[in-house]
């Protein structure tokens, strides 16, 4: 399945699935197709909310959509989550490669 972040017509973000063709997508949101099973935002507001909503988001195949073309899309996540053991991974590459030298 294919996910897009687009803002709604409050100007809020929501998710949708990415449905058809390339060419002729149509984005059907999954909050309203899930019946709020999914929340209303963004990709990390459905990561968040967890194995439930990600079913329930796997479930929806089609439904009323709108043009790809016709909305704002944006980034799947406004603020991803820091990711803190990042440079700490770094240095155990670093390690690995100088040990088989």
């Amino acid at each position: 399945m294919r996910i897009a972040t687009y803002r709604g017509a409050n100007g809020a973000p929501r998710t949708a699935a990415v449905i058809g063709a390339a060419g002729a997508e149509q984005l059907i949101d999954l909050h309203d197709a899930t019946g709020g099973a999914v929340p209303a935002g963004d990709l990390l507001a459905l990561l968040e909310a967890g194995p439930a909503a990600l079913a329930a988001a796997k479930g929806v195949t089609g439904g009323a959509g709108v043009s790809i073309g016709s909305v704002e899309l944006l980034a799947p996540m406004a603020r991803p989550p820091k990711l803190l053991a990042a440079a700490g991974n770094g240095i155990w590459v670093v390690r690995i490669l100088k040990s088989s030298i």
